[in-house]
């Protein structure tokens, strides 16, 4: 694919202008191909490395999706002995609710976790 032209840019190099000359002569190199080269190099290094963390995040939210899976099991095994039954006991409902309790300690930990993700990708 052949450049297109474009229009001449001045450019002011300061005091790195005798530096520039000394490259220029030893490398052999014109001015527009040091510019072209500095640049692409600046843009290759400086381009955000992750912008979102998105495969984390999916893991992270399937992970949790998981565990409320299997604790709403629970749950639901007690619900249907109940409705079978009538009778609850008290054991079954506060091992099911102490799980609860956890699986919700770590949810929220676990979407800190997110927001930190999230968060810090925006600031890049």
């Amino acid at each position: 694919m052949q450049d297109k032209y474009t229009k001449p840019r001045a450019v002011r190099l300061g005091r790195l202008d005798n530096a520039v000359e000394i490259f220029m002569k030893e490398s052999r190199m014109k001015f527009p191909d040091l510019i072209k080269r500095a640049i692409a190099a600046y843009l290759k290094d400086n381009r955000p490395k992750n912008q979102f963390p998105i495969k984390e995040v999916i893991a992270e939210l399937k992970k949790q999706r998981a565990d409320l899976a299997r604790v709403g099991g629970n749950l639901n095994q007690i619900a249907m002995y109940f409705n079978t039954t009538g009778i609850v006991h008290e054991k079954d409902l506060a091992e099911c609710h102490h799980e609860l309790k956890q699986q919700f300690d770590i949810m929220i930990d676990a979407y800190r976790k997110i927001e930190d993700m999230v968060m810090g990708a925006q600031e890049i």
